[in-house]
């Protein structure tokens, strides 16, 4: 609570407590890089990681932990052969650990796109709520969190993170297991009764809130945004894009959660990518001027203008608090935690090429994309 609430110091103290009391708690270790910058370290945790990782009892997990935190640590020290080696090993581990297949994510995919060739998507089919969501979604790594950071620090925006509202939804009507009931689409769509933009509104953070406009940062729904134009008619869609190669390995250097295993693998981040690639392409087809981008390396080089123009989009005026955004309170619980209570630089952008030498096959596959 203390991370994503941007109290790194008090953060650092419970860990530090874990760690007296366990001195070879993975999980704890792994949590304290996150908030440790290792050029600057003089807390001798480097060196605590190096001696955790010749434990001779550590569980696979607890391996992949201390690996994916030598990795930061051995970046930030500018030991890059080190700190790919520290990357290999952890993603080795958890690839092994997951039985992840992208076949039934690519068939509900194209399911879903055989169902919206037979609806016209520029009719409006529900009644517009007062209140609106704006909808991030895109690749991890690629800026989302900063753009809700951004959004949630207007006056007159309410973040709701990675919620899962729409998935939970979506599982509850329209999947069995992993297959898409294509005719109950069809047939909600001018049922008056079915109205999954109601039962979305009803969640208590959004049904309790004084706020009229929420984000929701849940990455996956760009699976959704058919689903989306035709059950939130006036919500809008934020998608954040990031140079492809930067945001890969940014995808590849970071531990996620188990139901994302297409992240542990060279291979599957570019399948991936191309899924995704190929979906968007798809929506930007059928709901022409509804999805709007914006490219993370354009908000790093003109700041100001490109927040305007979000917030214009957005249907905002300006508020100089979305300047400011690394001073906003919100709880963030993603891997960007840190990041977002920082000033936007440009010190990731191609940060790919220090490792080039060690990934070659996997950035010269993303030009496949």
């Amino acid at each position: 609570i203390y991370r994503a609430s941007g109290n790194f110091k008090y953060a650092k103290d419970y860990i530090n407590k874990i760690l007296f009391i366990d001195k070879n708690n993975s999980a704890a270790h792994n949590f304290l890089s996150t908030i440790i910058n290792y050029s600057m370290d003089s807390e001798g945790h480097l060196h605590e990681l190096e001696r955790v990782s010749k434990s001779a009892n550590l569980s696979d997990q607890d391996r992949a932990n201390i690996y994916f935190a030598l990795g930061k640590a051995y970046e930030q020290s500018l030991e890059f052969e080190s700190s790919v080696s520290f990357y290999k090993k952890a993603n080795f581990i958890k690839k092994n650990s997951s039985n992840f297949s992208l076949y039934e994510l690519s068939k509900l995919i194209e399911d879903i796109k055989l169902v919206f060739n037979q609806i016209d998507l520029s009719k409006t089919y529900k009644p517009i709520s007062p209140k609106k969501i704006i909808f991030i979604c895109g690749m991890p790594r690629s800026g989302s969190t900063l753009v809700e950071q951004i959004l949630s620090s207007h006056n007159q925006v309410f973040a709701t993170g990675e919620n899962k509202f729409l998935s939970i939804i979506f599982n509850k009507y329209y999947l069995n297991k992993n297959e898409l009931k294509k005719n109950q689409i069809i047939e909600n769509i001018n049922n008056k009764k079915a109205n999954p933009q109601s039962e979305y509104l009803s969640n208590n953070s959004i049904k309790n809130s004084p706020y009229k406009i929420f984000t929701d940062k849940t990455l996956q729904n760009f699976y959704w945004i058919g689903f989306i134009k035709l059950f939130f008619p006036n919500s809008i869609i934020i998608n954040t894009e990031r140079k492809i190669k930067d945001n890969a390995f940014s995808i590849y250097k970071n531990a996620f959660n188990k139901n994302m295993g297409w992240t542990y693998d060279e291979r599957d981040i570019v399948d991936y990518f191309r899924l995704y690639k190929d979906t968007m392409d798809y929506w930007k087809f059928k709901t022409p001027n509804f999805i709007y981008t914006l490219n993370y390396e354009s908000l790093v080089n003109d700041t100001l203008h490109q927040i305007k123009s979000l917030l214009k989009v957005c249907n905002l005026e300006f508020d100089n608090n979305c300047l400011e955004y690394y001073k906003n309170k919100n709880t963030v619980f993603t891997t960007s935690s840190a990041q977002v209570r920082e000033k936007i630089s440009d010190k990731s952008v191609n940060s790919y090429k220090k490792y080039y030498l060690y990934l070659r096959n996997f950035f010269d596959s993303l030009d496949e994309l």
